[in-house]
């Protein structure tokens, strides 16, 4: 994981998240295998999701696999 706060990969007590990565931004979180999460309230949950978020406080979630969300 990069710089930035609260980020996380993985969910606690499971083998997801491997190769998943966080470069930065806060409240971030990449769960699933492969994902990407980064800025502001991006949430990854689906394997091989691309989630970038904003400066504003609205989460930006991805629920389907290899779905690519802005």
């Amino acid at each position: 994981m990069g710089g930035g706060g609260a980020n996380r990969t993985g969910k606690s007590g499971t083998s997801k998240g491997e190769f998943a990565t966080v470069p930065g931004g806060q409240n971030a979180v990449a769960r699933e295998n492969y994902s990407f999460a980064a800025g502001r309230q991006a949430e990854a949950f689906a394997q091989g999701a691309f989630v970038w978020g904003d400066s504003s406080t609205d989460t930006v979630q991805s629920l389907t696999d290899d779905e690519v969300v802005f």
